[in-house]
């Protein structure tokens, strides 16, 4: 019977040490572009409109392309947006995508924006990025990367 005793000790040692891993689990990946108020400069231009966002913070440039971090939905949180201007305004294009966390802290989250001749690509990358981006890409500004040389 001292076999049912040493089969309790495993079963213990294994509950222990999941216990342990996940106590350690990794914080959520911030973004401290939100930890201001927004500003005239993180609005959309006229006539964009991405009602299931509920704030942007703009990060930057691409090729002439605003770029904006934006809170998605719960599920999603951790959106960017892309607006390429035309000649006209009614030749503008934007784009936006979401991630969750697990995504966005790996390797952040991208869109390509294209039409009318525009094509812009960019990603937004969470604060204290420490994965890889894809080759040809580089870190460009605080929270963006895009390919290599735009």
């Amino acid at each position: 019977m001292r076999v049912l005793p040493k089969a309790a000790a495993v079963v213990a040692g294994v509950l222990l040490m999941t216990g342990c891993g996940a106590s350690q689990a990794t914080a959520p990946p911030q973004l401290a572009a939100f930890d201001q108020p927004a500003t005239a400069e993180d609005a959309l231009p006229d006539g964009r409109d991405f009602e299931e966002f509920a704030s942007f913070r703009r990060i930057g440039e691409v090729d002439g392309a605003l770029v904006y971090a934006a809170q998605g939905p719960v599920e999603h949180p951790w959106c960017i947006v892309v607006v390429v201007d035309g000649p006209t305004e009614d030749d503008a294009v934007a784009g936006g995508s979401c991630a969750d966390d697990a995504v966005f802290a790996r390797r952040g989250v991208s869109v390509e924006v294209g039409g009318l001749g525009q094509h812009r690509t960019a990603t937004l990358l969470p604060d204290d990025f420490t994965g890889q981006l894809e080759d040809g890409w580089e870190v460009v500004g605080p929270n963006l990367g895009a390919p290599t040389g735009a």
